[in-house]
């Protein structure tokens, strides 16, 4: 049986997570108080910076796709590890860099795409399209759960139990069950919070700032978004599914699908800003 009291309570942490970014947007007065005092901040640097993040997030980037092609067999020999303890700590450091520091790399670029197609930098619209991305590339790696958990329980009508993958996991959300099909529906959960978390960004993005965006061009984004969820999703279930799909697809999904997932999060940015 699907397991439904360890799934309520993952469900209860994520809702409490879920109020905690989506309400202060949308309630409290002190959010376009701060966006419109970070836009007052002057810099003479915008090149400067724009390099910088630019370079961060290539940095990033690469780091991911180096440890991803160390960890699945269709791209380079796998690494051996002498223990299995040393496996895990290596496998920490791939999910770290893939599906949380890559997804901020993702949206650093959609942000810094934004301020480069300005006159002057708005540091408060800067950080809106930055949380706003990152909440959105989050979803995708989460989507990707959904995936992979499914494909490994015959989508969720079969037990399928995980080992070290889960060890993280199950100490932030306090369960005890290394359910494959827990955690893909934990996780499809989150990505539908964030996925919200975002569109509230986007669609308040005229109240919190001095930037007028048109209902059309809030959608466009919103749409694309969503359409970037899914591929980024798909491909980082491509990449982590070595048992699945030959060679050529995995080192496709890895090495242009990854810059693809890039350079859309470079046209959102684009699509958002005021002309």
């Amino acid at each position: 049986m699907f397991p439904l009291s360890d799934y309520y309570q993952v469900l209860t942490i994520y809702l409490i997570v879920g109020v905690i970014l989506c309400l202060p947007p949308l309630i409290l007065p002190q959010w376009k108080s701060l966006v419109r005092f970070l836009n007052k901040i002057e810099t003479k640097h915008k090149k400067l910076l724009e390099i910088f993040f630019c370079g961060l997030s290539i940095f990033i980037i690469a780091t991911a796709l180096v440890l991803i092609s160390y960890f699945n067999v269709n791209i380079i020999t796998r690494l051996q590890f002498d223990t299995l303890e040393a496996e895990a700590e290596y496998f920490t450091i791939f999910a770290g860099f893939t599906f949380l520091l890559m997804p901020f790399a993702m949206a650093l670029i959609g942000a810094t795409a934004y301020i480069h197609n300005q006159s002057e930098i708005k540091f408060g619209d800067f950080f809106i399209i930055l949380f706003a991305f990152t909440a959105l590339a989050l979803a995708g790696g989460f989507y990707h759960d959904v995936l992979w958990c499914g494909n490994a329980t015959n989508w969720y009508t079969e037990l399928s139990e995980g080992g070290y993958d889960f060890d993280v996991w199950m100490v932030v959300v306090g369960v005890n069950n290394r359910d494959y099909r827990l955690l893909g529906a934990s996780q499809g959960t989150l990505a539908l919070i964030l996925i919200v978390f975002c569109i509230i960004l986007l669609w308040r993005f005229n109240s919190l700032s001095e930037v007028k965006l048109t209902w059309q061009k809030k959608l466009k984004g919103i749409i694309l978004g969503i359409f970037i969820v899914l591929f980024f999703g798909f491909f980082l279930f491509i990449i982590d599914t070595a048992g699945d799909f030959d060679s050529n697809v995995t080192l496709h999904s890895l090495f242009l699908g990854i810059p693809l997932i890039a350079l859309l999060f470079y046209q959102l940015g684009k699509t958002l800003v005021s002309i």
